[in-house]
């Protein structure tokens, strides 16, 4: 599980870094579509396949 936490947390700095710029260009809407897209489109459908497809066999604290 490191791993993939390691890079959404790599990955959503990035995606950070580049809100901010296109944000202090004026591209304000262009941001916006990115995000809901990447969102909606990529996100939820990653986090549905790995939390209930796979078999890496999470231990959670009940």
């Amino acid at each position: 599980m490191m791993p993939f936490l390691a890079a959404s947390s790599f990955l959503d700095a990035i995606q950070s870094v580049l809100s901010g710029i296109a944000r202090g260009c004026g591209w304000q809407k262009l941001g916006a579509y990115v995000n809901l897209v990447s969102f909606y489109l990529v996100g939820i459908p990653c986090a549905v396949i790995l939390a209930f497809f796979t078999q890496m066999k999470a231990q959670v604290i009940s």
